[in-house]
């Protein structure tokens, strides 16, 4: 955005905006430029926002409305920009965030020291992490024989795969060999529920960036070239893209169940009963390094050596195995680094690993897969959406009586980890609130998406935003404070979960209550009331939000290494340790989840710009039991 003048009035003006289409920028553009000989003020302005309205409707996107409201904000906060830069005056109050404010913490803890036992210690990589001397995976050097593969991938949601056409692909000078479902040895198949994702697409695709075959050349810059060249003829189906879109198609994976109470009962002594439903969606893991394979044949292509940026070499191990059709002692599974994961390695390594083994064992020459950071982004899945649709009941003095809901998960075009995000969700739900009545419903919803999948938190970060949205809402409906009617409903020192388990010694309170005073949230929310009255369009918020999780996995087989295996029997000659007290029937969804649970509170206060969204957060105080710490290092890090 650009205006110059001539005295009052306005030479040349230069507004573009990008992400809503070339035709509606240029057009939009060059309706304001005519505005040219006109004087900036009021009237001015109305004209600009009248030219963005009468355009808005070429935008043919289901964003309409929203990039249509940003294009407004931009063009509001350029105007006020320019008039108190010319005029020196705004009546309109702040006008976009306030300056940026560099990052600063500090963290204090309580020390319980045995000896070395709770000393702060760093990470024995840290220094050559954060000095760049850390060696990652495509830092190594590559061998003299080593071929590079780079993937070809669908650019339809849904749809028949009519033909594919690579030869143009291979007449460029360095590439070796197109391969795809014909080339794999065994099975073509990998998943973390009994194999039930394709490895190679082949008759059909279900997601934006499915992987239907891939190019093997002398160099990563000939493959990705050569893969850009394979043409792939589709014939579209209906695809099934969002929540809304699975529930009125009844295309869902699984559903799961937990009761707690009569619910129905609850609801007859209640004062006061609200519905509703939230939203949240998804995130992008954006680790350090993105998916990464080396695969080198070994023993006359006997022996693969995988080399994979996992979270879970075991399950690489696996999943090559059986694509190639060698026994799991066959493959070496290695990991230098991780180079972050965040979850995002949990399962979905698996594919690259594969299929850079397949190339490996097509050419009997060592192969290395990157992918550049917008394949990743566009295969690999994140974290699930989730849509709750809610009722919930209360007596007139705040006390929660009852609580149904059901719960819409995003889970991509398989399985992957989605039930076990759900199983989380659904224990998490209640939070730290005491609700004697619960019916939560998950559904599991199928789309052609890629598999969305584990992810730091595993389903309680949408639990808990779920509960305190719905707590937030009640509290409001019956006209109490929302911090007072956290306290009406909080869990005491012991409770019982919705699920059965007895749970001793929690300081959830403790923590919820130490975060209000140290942060000194009401002396906070006074100054924040003040500013959003003398702020039209910039807003501040304060809220302080509990949590509790049970720590570990609800799976023995998940908690242990592979080793260990169900029936918990160590196969080495070091210590190991399983929970022998995890209990719960994911069927019946009663039982014991966990022999530890950790707990805290935050205080987040932030910023938004009410024109164009842009947010900020200003400051956090996080309160938090973790137990006696082994490294404060660790836990502050966390």
């Amino acid at each position: 955005m650009k205006v110059t003048f001539k005295d009052d009035t306005i030479c040349d003006l230069n507004i573009i905006f990008g992400g809503v289409g070339k035709d509606v920028a240029m057009t939009i553009g060059d309706r304001l430029a005519r505005l040219s000989g006109s004087v900036w003020n009021e009237h001015l302005l109305q004209c600009m926002l009248n030219i963005v309205d009468e355009h808005a409707d070429m935008i043919k996107t289901f964003e309409k409305d929203f990039k249509q409201g940003v294009m407004k904000g931009f063009v509001f906060k350029f105007f006020h920009a320019v008039f108190l830069e010319r005029y020196g005056t705004l009546s309109t109050g702040q006008i976009g965030l306030g300056p940026s404010v560099p990052a600063r913490g500090t963290q204090k803890w309580q020390r319980h020291i045995d000896k070395s036992v709770g000393l702060s210690c760093h990470h024995t990589s840290s220094i050559q992490q954060t000095t760049g001397e850390a060696l990652f995976i495509d830092d190594i050097i590559p061998r003299k024989d080593e071929l590079f593969v780079s993937l070809v991938t669908s650019t339809r949601a849904h749809a028949k795969i009519k033909y594919i056409d690579y030869k143009e692909a291979l007449e460029l000078t360095g590439v070796k060999y197109y391969i795809d479902a014909d080339d794999v040895p065994a099975r073509n198949a990998i998943g973390a529920n009994s194999a039930e994702e394709v490895l190679f697409a082949r008759d059909k695709v279900t997601h934006c960036g499915q992987i239907i075959g891939a190019i093997i050349a002398e160099s990563r810059e000939i493959a990705r070239h050569a893969a850009k060249r394979v043409v792939v003829g589709y014939e579209d189906l209906k695809p099934i893209l969002t929540i809304e879109d699975a529930i009125e198609a009844e295309s869902y994976f699984d559903m799961l169940k937990l009761v707690d109470g009569d619910v129905s009962k609850g609801f007859t002594s209640c004062d006061h009963i609200i519905e509703g439903e939230v939203m949240l969606g998804g995130q992008e893991h954006y680790y350090l390094e993105t998916h990464i394979s080396q695969v080198i044949p070994d023993n006359g292509d006997q022996t693969m050596v995988v080399l994979s940026s996992t979270q879970n070499p075991s399950g690489v191990q696996s999943s090559v195995a059986g694509i190639l059709g060698f026994p799991c002692n066959k493959i070496i599974s290695k990991l230098t680094r991780i180079g972050g994961g965040f979850g995002g390695k949990e399962t979905r390594s698996d594919m690259f690993a594969c299929i850079c083994a397949v190339a490996a064992h097509r050419a009997k020459q060592p192969m290395r897969l990157v992918l550049e950071r917008e394949d990743d982004m566009k295969i690999s899945g994140g974290r699930h959406p989730y849509l709750a649709r809610y009722k919930v009941g209360c007596t007139k003095n705040g006390k929660l009586l009852a609580l149904d809901v059901q719960l819409y998960s995003n889970g991509g075009h398989s399985l992957d980890m989605t039930p076990y995000v759900m199983q989380y969700v659904l224990l998490d739900i209640p939070n730290c609130y005491i609700i004697p009545n619960v019916r939560l419903q998950g559904f599991m919803c199928k789309t052609n998406l890629p598999s969305n999948t584990a992810m730091r938190g595993f389903g309680c970060p949408q639990a808990v935003f779920i509960t305190e949205h719905i707590v937030t809402d009640i509290a409001i409906k019956c006209n109490i404070s929302q911090q007072r009617f956290r306290k009406i409903n909080f869990i005491g020192k012991d409770f019982v979960t919705n699920y059965g388990q007895i749970v001793e010694n929690c300081n959830a309170k403790r923590c919820f209550d130490e975060c209000v005073e140290k942060s000194r949230f009401h002396v906070r929310q006074d100054q924040i009331q003040t500013f959003n009255r003398e702020n039209r369009f910039v807003k501040k918020g304060i809220s302080v939000t509990p949590v509790i999780m049970a720590v570990g996995f609800h799976c023995k087989l998940l908690n242990q290494v592979m080793a260990a295996y169900m029936g918990g029997v160590s196969l080495s000659a070091t210590g190991y340790y399983i929970d022998e007290d995890i209990t719960l029937d994911f069927r019946t969804f009663k039982g014991i989840a966990s022999s530890s649970f950790v707990c805290g509170a935050a205080c987040s206060e932030v910023e938004i710009d009410c024109l164009t969204g842009e947010h900020r957060v200003l400051s956090t105080d996080i309160v938090m039991d973790c137990g006696r710490t082994i490294n404060p290092s660790i836990d502050i890090g966390q």
